[in-house]
């Protein structure tokens, strides 16, 4: 017969180690037997192996008021001072999210201090967004789904997106909701939860362990978009690199254009795009490193650089410019922001390779940011009406304000717009031409996206439709019609 005991516990977590340690405390004879269905007691307080790396499940902070819990665990850890699990415990700050040098409170609460903060316009269009994901919910097909329905298109990329793919090292989109998701209706076993390979830090010490002791010629990065990036790329590669290049971008000059002609030597400010602030930041603590401390620093910035899987287009969704291409093949009209008058640049990226390897190793680029773009300068309809002819379609544009497309959603587009493609920009290559002698941007628009188009045609992979952005435009364009036919109406009526 097996042996008896006066209590069993379920579970091995704090709860039930708690309960355990009690009962032996207060009695001698009390027999206490502690069930824990893992190989490792615990709960969601314990440390995992997990594919050679270790990480803590549950929460990273215990929430707790309770004077008696406090004191119960103070005796723990004695040699931290007696009230070192009080001030642990205490959460003297709320969590914020940061939105153009301001800290919002989370949660969000949408008074009047959100509305200074956010902008009246931007307020309102989180309220509908999240009415809206009440009462039309999408399918759960990406963990890019199961946010919006909870929080609303606006709130999720405007709070939430950028910090959570930067968590997952990769789009949302990429994701199932079983692989983000761990509770709810979606609660799937901790074993199968898919962790994010590397954090941060277990990254940046694995990059470190395995350049010990080398050293190079040149470092490009093409991925760094926040400056602990680039810090880390400090701290990796100082004393080890005779040239860094980071790219950053030509979005990051200043919006509104105060002179459409774009020198190196330009204002870097733009207030409408999270993305540029961001790498102006960036190319800040570059140059910073490079005078206090010779870090050999040489700052890229290209604008609208495609190759021949991309068309160049201006207003698309998030699934790329295939659905504008399809559009047209299909006779449709296409929305084209502004008045398709505006003077832009797009790069090819073989032109944009030209300039770039011409920097690489080049003592003449230390310390020094230079643009890299074509030196034709288009209007949006030449460049629309480019994609068409190399379709054999007709052009049937629709224009549409940039700020009316921003306010239309469910696409951020003042970012890409406003703090971009609407303004008109001429490039003065001067200064990449003279750092490297001969250089020919050789490819114009025209035959660029009439080689890209051909690509793509001939390319089912790049073929990817996007029935939303689809329904979007037909939607747009029909709501317009019908205001220009009532204020027509109201004009008769006068």
């Amino acid at each position: 017969m097996g042996k008896l005991y006066d209590c069993i516990i379920i579970g091995s977590g704090p709860a039930g180690l708690t309960a355990a340690y009690e009962i032996l405390n207060r009695t001698d004879s009390c027999q206490v037997l502690v069930l824990e269905e893992k190989n490792q007691i615990g709960g969601l307080a314990k440390t995992v192996d997990f594919q050679d790396y270790r990480m803590d499940l549950g929460g990273h902070r215990f929430l707790m008021v309770n004077e008696k819990v406090l004191d119960w665990w103070n005796q723990f850890l004695p040699s931290r001072g007696v009230n070192y699990i009080k001030r642990m415990f205490q959460r003297k700050q709320k969590l914020k999210l940061y939105y153009k040098g301001n800290y919002v409170s989370h949660p969000i609460v949408f008074d009047r201090k959100f509305i200074n903060q956010v902008g009246s316009f931007r307020t309102l269009k989180c309220i509908c967004g999240l009415i809206k994901s009440k009462i039309m919910k999408r399918k759960e097909h990406t963990l890019e789904d199961y946010y919006i329905n909870r929080f609303g298109q606006t709130i999720y990329q405007t709070f939430l997106q950028d910090y959570m793919e930067k968590c997952w090292g990769e789009s949302l989109k990429n994701l199932s909701c079983e692989q983000g998701t761990m509770h709810g209706e979606n609660r799937v076993k901790t074993e199968y939860f898919l962790y994010p390979k590397l954090g941060a830090g277990q990254m940046w010490q694995e990059v470190a362990e395995k350049i010990a002791g080398m050293n190079f010629d040149v470092v490009c990065d093409f991925i760094a978009f926040v400056p602990e990036q680039v810090e880390r790329d400090y701290r990796l590669f100082a004393g080890k690199t005779k040239q860094y290049m980071y790219i950053s971008s030509a979005s990051a000059y200043h919006k509104p254009v105060m002179d459409y002609r774009i020198t190196e030597g330009t204002t870097l400010s733009n207030p409408h795009w999270e993305y540029s602030r961001n790498k102006i930041a960036c190319e800040e603590f570059l140059m910073k490193m490079y005078r206090e401390n010779g870090f050999p620093v040489t700052i890229i910035r290209p604008s609208h650089t495609y190759d021949e899987r991309n068309v160049p287009i201006g207003v698309h969704g998030d699934k790329g410019s295939f659905q504008v291409l399809k559009r047209m093949l299909e006779g449709k009209p296409v929305i084209v922001h502004g008045d398709g008058t505006s003077l832009w640049t797009v790069t090819h990226n073989s032109d944009f390779a030209k300039g770039f390897t011409g920097l690489m190793g080049n003592p003449m680029a230390i310390g020094e940011a230079f643009q890299i773009t074509s030196d034709q300068s288009v209007t949006w309809n030449q460049i629309y009406q480019a994609v068409a002819d190399a379709l054999h379609v007709e052009y049937k544009p629709y224009y549409v304000s940039s700020a009316y497309l921003d306010a239309a959603g469910p696409y951020d587009f003042e970012g890409a717009l406003t703090g971009d493609k609407a303004n008109t920009v001429v490039f003065d290559n001067k200064k990449l031409k003279n750092a490297v002698p001969g250089l020919c941007m050789n490819v114009r628009m025209e035959q660029g996206i009439r080689n890209t188009v051909d690509y793509v045609l001939s390319h089912p992979e790049c073929q990817v439709e996007d029935p939303e952005f689809d329904a979007w435009c037909d939607k747009l364009i029909a709501v317009l019609e019908k205001a220009k036919e009532e204020m027509k109406m109201y004009e008769q009526q006068k």
